[in-house]
């Protein structure tokens, strides 16, 4: 055998190959370590799972509870009023080149997506209901969802993974009727075990909702986390949620999947009103009436639908208002709980929240049973309430989570003003007790740690700003030291306060992108603006039509909702807008589209005409739904063939008879966001973990 010649240096080769298997070994770490670790996972699930007797009950348990807690919505501003998510769901939609598209069966299909819409958009919603679907029937599914509320991570910093456990490991808070009285069990036992080998399996489907809510201080580092989570477990579908005024693409390059959520069209707005007021037919005493009382019934139902319709339509700016869910929700809600003669909807989403919180605290009065029930004047409580709110907003401190607030600052607060009305300190609970029992505006979320939150985000916000109205320079303080949560108090702000917001949204207006923007927001809302600032902020955003500028799509919407506004002003920026249509490009694609916004039937008409020669406009006259049917109708009366071939006619009078996809017993065959339907013979879920298959 040949002799191996020397190395240089005096190396010896058995340090050489000592030094080339240390190498081997680093690459074999470094590339196969999470194969590893999944393969000593799934081996731990069939050895430990075995071990720990992790039985298909659990499971069950846990579909029942999520059936019983997600399907179920309390409506906290009104008290003891609430609604089965299956009756009154209507899907949400995103557009995508002119058209829209279910996001249900777009996030099925996606590892990673971000879900971004406006507050009140409906994307918790989403959420319950796909966890809902998947309750109906999760034999058909792959995956089994778990939903995390990230706001639950401001207090003691837990991570992603300790959050998944605590929504599987929570105690049942219903123990089955064979066995009244034991002491409540978790839904799974081990869940931090359990969660280890579903995650390393790939059949957990994670919903993480409200990134927005994540405290400013820590939102960078969570966005960290959650990528990092996901790159970690690449099998694993997850799903984020945030508002899109927030959101500055924290997730991307990892979720590279953005989807924002469609307000309600005319179509989908009567869809809700017709669940909403015929949801007592499936289950109460209506169903079981005879043909006559039930066919009469349906008739009231249709008759109201139509009226709530035509009040809704009687203003652009009441109709902008109904295509969030959470404000169709309320008109709703309130238009049940007081009926009356005259108009009930105001033209500013600030009155209508005054309205809807006036309605609230004044009801026991109301009703002539305050003297049983309410102690204390509404005036008084409201008081409590604007305080309780700018405190909970982060008007005292910064380090707040923006939605939980402590019994400790509660009482704080309320000891600022009791002496105004002349109160003992002894009224403080009571008054506390009665705003939380009575008014259902400020929600009781933990009895041990003395927690509270109001009932609705918006609501804070609204209360805050009012809370502000004189105060416009602490205002401006408070937006500065953290722009995303307070920009939507200040909009709530400037169509609340009655006074100039001219000096708030001009020194708004001399900040960056996004500072402008919000202040071409404040101009649609605002009660009182100087005209020449109006229009230096309005023209100043007209000249970005046709250029790809950030957030083109909340531009075109803002200016939509400043042309829509009744008076002069709102008439010039159409007539612009017009002219611009007509032009022509790129630009005329952004106007048709802030024409649309607008949902002025003059738009719609000038829509009409332009749809035969230009796709753009005609995309723009299809998202206007229902609005657009009229006008079509009365040019295809004159004889226009092309508004009888328009597809907007079409689809806008189908939708508005459309089934109830993904509502109700229908949704139950449908699939959800926790991946297909599985194609193999019906699978328990439980299986997968004893097995770690």
């Amino acid at each position: 055998m040949p002799q191996l010649p020397d190395l240089p240096f005096g190396v010896d080769y058995r340090a050489v190959g000592v030094f080339l298997l240390a190498v081997l070994v680093a690459v074999i770490q470094q590339f196969f370590a999470d194969w590893i670790k999944a393969q000593l996972a799934r081996l731990w699930g069939l050895v430990a799972g075995r071990r720990r007797g992790i039985r298909a009950d659990e499971w069950r348990r846990y579909r029942a509870w999520v059936a019983r807690t997600y399907n179920r919505m309390e409506l906290g501003f009104v008290r003891d009023v609430s609604v089965t998510l299956d009756e009154v769901y209507v899907p949400l939609e995103y557009e995508q080149d002119g058209r829209r598209v279910d996001v249900y069966r777009d996030v099925q299909d996606r590892r990673r997506t971000v879900i971004l819409g406006a507050a009140g958009a409906g994307k918790s919603m989403l959420l319950r209901h796909s966890m809902v679907r998947w309750a109906a029937a999760p034999e058909r599914f792959e995956r089994v969802p778990v939903l995390v509320e990230l706001a639950r991570s401001n207090r003691d910093g837990r991570t992603i993974r300790q959050l998944i456990t605590e929504a599987l490991g929570r105690l049942d808070d219903e123990p089955d009727g064979r066995r009244r009285h034991r002491r409540a069990r978790p839904l799974v036992a081990d869940a931090a075990q359990v969660v280890e080998v579903a995650l390393a399996s790939g059949r957990l489907c994670v919903f993480l909702d409200g990134l927005d809510e994540v405290v400013t201080e820590r939102r960078g580092a969570v966005a960290e986390e959650i990528k990092e989570f996901a790159e970690r477990h690449s099998t694993t579908q997850i799903v984020v949620t945030c508002r899109d005024a927030v959101y500055d693409g924290d997730l991307r390059p990892v979720f590279d999947r953005e989807i924002r959520v469609a307000g309600f069209d005319d179509a989908g707005i009567r869809h809700f009103l017709r669940l909403w007021f015929t949801r007592r037919d499936a289950g109460g005493a209506e169903h079981h009436a005879p043909g006559r009382e039930r066919d009469e019934a349906s008739a009231d139902s249709r008759h109201v639908v139509e009226q709530l319709l035509a009040e809704l339509r009687s203003s652009p700016t009441v109709m902008r208002l109904a295509r969030s869910p959470l404000m169709l929700t309320m008109i709703t809600t309130l238009y049940e709980a007081d009926a009356g003669a005259g108009p009930m909807l105001t033209n500013s989403r600030a009155e209508f929240y005054q309205q809807a919180v006036e309605h609230l605290l004044r009801r026991d009065r109301d009703l002539g049973r305050h003297r049983n029930l309410a102690r204390y004047q509404a005036g008084h409580k409201l008081m409590a309430l604007r305080a309780i709110a700018l405190a909970a907003q982060g008007g005292r401190s910064q380090g707040t989570d923006r939605r939980v607030i402590g019994e400790a600052e509660v009482y704080a607060e309320l000891a600022r003003i009791l002496p105004r009305f002349r109160l003992a300190e002894e009224h403080l609970p009571r008054m506390v007790d009665e705003i939380v029992e009575r008014s259902g505006l400020l929600i009781r979320i933990d009895d041990n740690n003395l927690l509270y939150e109001f009932a609705h985000l918006t609501l804070q916000e609204y209360l805050a700003a009012v809370e502000l109205a004189d105060d416009p320079d602490r205002l401006l303080g408070l937006y500065r030291e953290n722009p995303s949560r307070w920009r939507e108090t200040v909009k709530l702000w400037c169509a609340g306060a009655n006074r100039d917001a001219s000096g708030v949204v001009r020194q708004i207006f001399g900040g960056d992108g996004r500072d402008r923007l919000l202040a071409l927001e404040c101009v649609a809302e605002a009660r009182q603006l100087d005209e020449n600032l109006a229009s230096t902020i309005v023209d100043s955003h007209v000249r970005l039509l046709g250029t790809p500028a950030a957030d083109k799509h909340l531009v075109l919407a803002a200016l939509g909702a400043v042309a829509g506004n009744s008076g002069p002003f709102g008439q010039r920026l159409f007539d612009s807008l017009a002219r611009q249509a007509r032009s022509g490009g790129s630009v005329a694609e952004d106007a048709v589209v802030a024409l649309a916004e607008s949902r002025r039937r003059e738009a719609i008409e000038l829509l009409s005409e332009m749809a035969v020669r230009v796709p753009a406009a005609r995309a723009a006259l299809r998202a206007t739904g229902e609005l657009a049917i009229p006008t079509l109708a009365a040019r295809a009366g004159a004889g226009s063939v092309a508004a009888v071939d328009d597809p907007s006619v079409a689809a806008g009078a189908a939708a508005a008879d459309r089934p109830a996809v993904g509502t109700g017993a229908g949704a139950r065959s449908g699939t959800t966001g926790c991946g297909h339907p599985s194609s193999r013979a019906p699978r328990w879920p439980g299986r997968w973990v004893a097995s770690a298959g």
